[in-house]
């Protein structure tokens, strides 16, 4: 029993692995996997424990929707849009950061002639679940 007891603490105390560094070339990303037909394509970049972070192609829309446990970080990095923000309108485009607070109803249009493409982070990590539609 105290061998069980000692590997069971000796693995709690181990140390987690260390994230992965890597260096990503969005628009060869978005050249060697675009969107395609598909109104939106999500590619992860990386995740672990704390982070999630994606690449989101947007050719028409992400309908509204909240997140409950995760606030999301947006960064356009190409394309243009129509964002909504809680009860707020606003167009958006490449250089334009949006941070959406946990809770707060969000969607997203593209309006340009090209897909958007936007970096999303979302902390703490994004869980199968969290992206809760709401009606129009």
């Amino acid at each position: 029993m105290r061998f069980a007891l000692a590997l069971f603490l000796a693995g709690c105390a181990a140390p987690r692995m260390a994230a992965q560094s890597m260096v990503t070339n969005v628009p060869d990303l978005v050249r060697m996997d675009p969107v395609g037909p598909a109104p939106a394509k999500i590619t992860m970049l990386h995740g672990d424990d704390v982070h999630t972070c994606n690449v989101v192609q947007v050719r028409a829309s992400v309908k509204a929707h909240v997140h409950r446990k995760s606030h999301e970080i947006v960064c356009v990095l190409s394309g243009e849009g129509r964002l909504t923000l809680g009860d707020k309108e606003m167009r958006v485009a490449p250089g334009d950061v949006v941070f959406v607070a946990r809770g707060t109803v969000h969607a997203f249009e593209s309006t340009g002639a090209e897909p958007a493409v936007v970096l999303s982070v979302f902390t703490p990590r994004f869980v199968d679940g969290d992206r809760i539609f709401v009606q129009d």
